[in-house]
């Protein structure tokens, strides 16, 4: 897994703005100097659960905003403040150019989204004139690229809301599968290959909830790959593949295929030591569903030319080694 594809800390990213735009105060009344993005060290109990233990916190992100006069951010108001405004995270400290201002005006409002990492590929925004914004996503291929999408929003703030902070949430379900060989398979077994089939693109769309947000629009389902070379020779224990990073699609199990490709050698009988190539594939059950934030532990098993899901575990968003609640396959 290469560095994109660590967990990124979750916590409050503070962003403090006064005056709108780019206009000046009245003479004698120069804006105070806008306070920059920051990052909390104070991360909430529940988010704290969902890092790894070794974490990585977020260099980077872009941050829309709208500003809708004296009345509340509707889906269909435009990006007209801020549009994909990077902000860098310099030792703690967050920078953009230009800074903005609050309105002069006490009831006027804006309203601010964000996603990070800013370096996240394959992801569009909608255009600035568009209602949104929207976020298209399509998932890499290769597991070794996929990235923890985080999204958050702050809405209708207003001068002298203080500090805007965002409470970034998980955008995509984490997932991990434990291969392991059946205990009454009593040949060798070399897993070469492990794909999964599953939907490549969606669009994330914010909700007018705080921190809300929906993914529609899933395209044809992609093969997303985890490379194993060289093979690795299954035992009575798990050995765990991933974290695959997907769409939250609720129930998996019209939509999500898991394959194999592995060679047999059988230990004995008239075939003994010869190695023959298999292909298997399975859909994963219904229960439990795909959530944002959720992260789900499938445990399979190779019988001969056949697969099987012994276990489902729901465990917290991070490295998979938290206790979990089992879900026995059906």
């Amino acid at each position: 897994m290469n560095a994109n594809s660590n967990i990124w800390i979750i916590g409050l990213l503070s962003l403090c703005l006064s005056a709108c735009g780019d206009h000046s105060s009245p003479a004698g009344d120069e804006p105070s100097v806008p306070v920059p993005i920051g990052f909390s060290s104070d991360v909430p109990p529940q988010e704290k659960e969902q890092t790894r233990a070794t974490t990585d916190a977020i260099s980077s992100m872009y941050v829309f905003a709208s500003y809708t006069q004296a009345v509340d951010w509707k889906t269909t108001d435009i990006p007209n403040f801020m549009y994909k405004q990077l902000m860098i995270n310099s030792s703690g400290s967050w920078t953009y150019s230009p800074l903005k201002y609050w309105p002069n005006t006490n009831d006027e409002k804006i309203s601010f989204f964000a996603y990070a990492p800013a370096d996240i590929t394959n992801l569009t925004p909608s255009a600035a004139n568009v209602s949104g914004p929207k976020l298209t996503y399509t998932l890499p291929q290769k597991i070794a690229d996929h990235q923890d999408l985080l999204v958050g929003s702050c809405l209708n703030r207003k001068k002298g809301s203080g500090t805007v902070s965002f409470t970034m949430k998980h955008a995509l379900t984490q997932v991990k599968f434990k291969i392991k060989k059946d205990a009454s398979e009593g040949a060798t077994v070399n897993l070469t290959g492990l794909n999964v089939l599953a939907p490549g693109t969606g669009t994330l769309s914010f909700s007018t909830t705080e921190g809300s947000f929906t993914w529609t629009d899933y395209k044809t389902p992609s093969v997303f790959t985890t490379e194993i070379s060289p093979s690795v020779s299954l035992t009575n224990s798990a050995t765990e593949f991933g974290p695959f990073f997907l769409f939250p699609i609720g129930d998996p199990s019209p939509q999500v295929t898991l394959k194999l490709t592995y060679t047999l050698t059988k230990a004995s009988g008239s075939n003994t030591g010869t190695s023959v190539p298999i292909t298997s594939a399975i859909a994963l059950p219904a229960t439990p569903v795909w959530n944002s934030g959720s992260s789900i532990i499938y445990t399979a098993s190779v019988m001969d030319d056949r697969l099987e899901i012994n276990s489902v575990t729901v465990t917290d968003f991070g490295n998979g080694t938290e206790a979990g609640t089992d879900i026995p396959a059906t």
